[in-house]
């Protein structure tokens, strides 16, 4: 099977496409028939290096967690996944990874159903992302209806996922982004948005019970002025400091918290009833067969991608 893997830290174009055996699924596992894999930031800085925590010097290793396909081989105790299934999900191992491959195993509680009005490359966009985003706003959020949320860095895959997921949970939803994207911020909900580049959010006089930062580029510091009496800041970054203020506020009424995101079925099937319902869809900035990964990556490190880029397992663009 044509995989691609990571051989060492670098720039986009160390990844290489490379053949390997077809895997196993050990007994809680199913082994699915990838169609396409989600690409996600935490991607690209693996590659790099800047979480070599993670890594810890294993190489080579497949790179991505998100994925749709079909089961084409279940474990002893694969649970209810039958072969021929659709399915989506996300890998947990953090340490790799392992999507995108033409197959890949997986734990059978980390998939579910593939939601029926997704194609096979808007299904593998929504895991990771919307994941992140359901169990900050939900989990350690505990947004209730009605309250008031910003969320920073709207414009990208985990935060056009974010917004839709937040008025599905009955929010009032600030959109931070630039001009370019505001239009899209409207129709995915959003009650206001906030255009960073002619408005200095801090000073605007505005509070919220829930600030997610999912950009990672505004410190609780910076945002204080724009918390409620009792309010949660919440990061995508798994940064020391942040760990670190989480446990300083945990009895404090302002609560700084970091998402660590987790796939399971319950919380997919979730996200599956938001989508089929008409609240919750993906936006695709691009796609990308698995011969051109390398762009791939390199689109993502821009920054500046509008929703989620995928890469499918052909050589089709």
């Amino acid at each position: 099977m044509r995989t691609l893997i990571v051989p060492r830290y670098g720039p986009p174009d160390v990844l290489q496409v490379v053949e390997r055996p077809l895997p196993t699924p050990r007994p809680h596992e199913i082994l699915v028939r990838v169609w396409a894999a989600g690409l996600n930031p935490k991607d690209a800085l693996m590659r790099k290096g800047r979480m070599s925590f993670l890594v810890r010097g294993r190489f080579p290793y497949v790179p991505s967690y998100d994925l749709a396909g079909e089961v084409v081989a279940v474990g002893r105790d694969g649970g209810r996944w039958g072969v021929g299934q659709a399915i989506y999900g996300m890998i947990n191992n953090f340490a790799a990874g392992g999507a995108c491959a033409e197959y890949a195993t997986l734990s059978a509680r980390e998939v579910a159903p593939k939601p029926a009005n997704l194609d096979w490359v808007q299904a593998a966009a929504v895991p990771l992302a919307a994941l992140t985003s359901l169990q900050a706003l939900r989990d350690l959020g505990r947004l209730q209806p009605g309250q008031r949320v910003c969320i920073n860095g709207a414009s990208g895959g985990v935060g056009t996922l974010a917004v839709q997921i937040a008025k599905a949970l009955g929010a009032q939803v600030t959109a931070v982004c630039s001009h370019r994207n505001t239009a899209l911020m409207y129709e995915l909900g959003a009650d206001e948005v906030v255009d960073y580049t002619q408005e200095v959010l801090e000073q605007s006089g505005r509070q919220f019970d829930i600030f997610y930062d999912v950009f990672g580029n505004k410190s609780i510091q910076q945002v204080r002025p724009l918390l409620a009496p009792r309010a949660i800041y919440v990061s995508t970054k798994p940064r020391p400091h942040l760990f670190a203020q989480h446990l300083l506020t945990v009895w404090s009424r302002q609560q700084v918290k970091v998402v660590v995101v987790r796939s399971n079925t319950a919380d997919l099937e979730t996200l599956t009833q938001f989508i089929e319902a008409g609240q919750l869809h993906p936006i695709l900035d691009s796609t990308y067969p698995l011969a051109s990964a390398a762009a791939a990556h390199q689109r993502i490190e821009t920054r500046r991608a509008r929703g989620k880029i995928v890469i499918t397992m052909n050589n089709e663009q």
